[in-house]
């Protein structure tokens, strides 16, 4: 995976906030927030790349919204699980 711009600022999120569950759109407005210009796709695909690497893990809400945080200690990721 390529070191970018965005990839340092995604990667920066939750190094602020270990704990945080965020949506695309939450991590594309704190990217924008701080400068850094991209587009919604890259975010979806930056996204999807950390977790299909184990950097993030993904879940699903009730609503339907895939949110991405750390992954859980001690525990094995899965790809869609239910939040």
């Amino acid at each position: 995976m390529r070191s970018t711009r965005a990839t340092r600022a995604v990667l920066a999120l939750w190094e602020a906030r270990a704990d945080a569950l965020l949506s695309e759109a939450d991590v594309e407005a704190a990217l924008h927030a701080q400068g850094v210009q991209v587009n919604r796709v890259t975010v979806y695909r930056l996204l999807d790349r950390l977790a299909a690497a184990g950097v993030l893990r993904r879940s699903v809400d009730a609503a339907r919204v895939a949110r991405y945080g750390r992954p859980l200690q001690g525990a094995a990721c899965e790809g869609d699980a239910a939040a």
